[in-house]
């Protein structure tokens, strides 16, 4: 029988797209290499990754890098939905699934020779790696102008392979939430990829994600008076990147419900973290505490999806909306609000799926 980390090689190659290829390093996996192969055989590095295997006597998920990829012989369904709703690479041999989350590269796809078949209902399109594509959908279906993307275009935007990419949009189709109509400016099987209705894509994705979902500690910060501590946020956080959401982040695009809790989220590797955070500013913890500070469970590319409003970091429409929309403390009423004038400011209204 193969060691675990050849089988996890094996598995891992299997599923790599066919641009991409993946080599070892000095003969071993505490190092490999993943390529991009252009049009004319030229390499250029994507990501380096390590194979960790997961010791068999652990009572809780690790904590890890991103490039750290986790092997096991058998994981359950359980163990498998936690790595994926915290982030984590991992392979599992037996039922060959392979999920890699990288700031440069998510795939998520259950290896050939493991599944003969594999169905758009395999896979989660709200979990951290696919959850990218439809953010980026989402996010595109917002703009006054939306990009006509199709299934090559998404992939590159959102930075997940094409194969993931086309498994969630045949989700969200099966769904009812998107559509793929023929696009006749591309050659064959060309298509555009549209969402049909935003609320509606709001609705099916609350039954997945919410708030809670974000690793998070709830402080008591010397507030005050909530909108002057925005203004020292930036201080307190210098050697950090944040971004604000939920009523803060949405009382500087569209004012409309009251507020007095802050909630941030801060671009760490680790629930740790936050507690060093508080431990630093000398904060206590505490749920009445009025300053919520959270690792993003949409954490790989959230560097990428915060925009400065009024010099302060906001994260982007499309993660500030899915926050508010089952948040209890009228979120849903200030989401509903974004939209709505989102649909004043838009050129032609008819144009944007409300």
């Amino acid at each position: 029988m193969q060691a675990p980390l050849d089988q996890a090689f094996l598995h891992l190659k299997s599923v790599i797209p066919p641009q991409v290829v993946v080599e070892k390093e000095h003969n071993g996996y505490e190092q490999l290499t993943v390529l991009y192969r252009g049009q004319h055989g030229a390499t250029s590095p994507v990501v380096r990754l390590a194979f960790q295997e997961l010791p068999t006597e652990w009572t809780s998920t690790p904590d890890s890098p991103p490039d750290v990829v986790w092997v096991a012989r058998d994981l359950s369904p359980e163990v498998r939905r936690r790595f994926r709703e915290l982030g984590r690479s991992f392979i599992s041999i037996r039922q060959g699934e392979v999920v890699i989350v990288h700031p440069a590269l998510v795939i998520d796809r259950i290896a050939p020779k493991a599944v003969t078949v594999r169905t758009a209902s395999t896979i989660d399109p709200f979990g951290p790696g696919p959850g990218r594509v439809v953010l980026a959908l989402l996010n595109n279906a917002l703009t006054p102008e939306p990009r006509a993307w199709g299934i090559r275009e998404l992939a590159a935007y959102s930075g997940v392979d094409r194969t993931t990419t086309s498994d969630v949009v045949n989700t969200l189709a099966a769904y009812g939430l998107v559509t793929r109509e023929n696009d006749p400016r591309k050659r064959g099987r060309g298509v555009t990829v549209r969402v049909q209705r935003v609320t509606a894509l709001l609705d099916r994705w609350s039954a997945t994600y919410d708030i809670l979902r974000n690793p998070s500690i709830t402080v008591h910060a010397p507030i005050g008076d909530p909108r002057a501590f925005l203004r020292r946020l930036p201080t307190i956080l210098r050697d950090r990147s944040w971004a604000l959401t939920l009523q803060a982040g949405a009382s500087l695009i569209a004012p409309h419900a009251s507020w007095e809790r802050i909630h941030v989220y801060v671009d760490v590797q680790s629930h740790h973290e936050l507690a060093d955070i508080a431990i630093q500013q000398g904060w206590t913890t505490g749920e009445s505490g009025k300053l919520t500070i959270m690792r993003p469970w949409y954490h790989f590319d959230f560097l990428r999806r915060i925009r400065t409003i009024d010099r302060l970091p906001v994260v982007d429409q499309a993660q500030l909306l899915i926050d508010l929309w089952s948040y209890p403390v009228r979120g849903r009423e200030q989401a509903e609000h974004l939209l709505h004038q989102r649909n004043q400011m838009a050129p032609d209204a008819q144009t944007l799926p409300a």
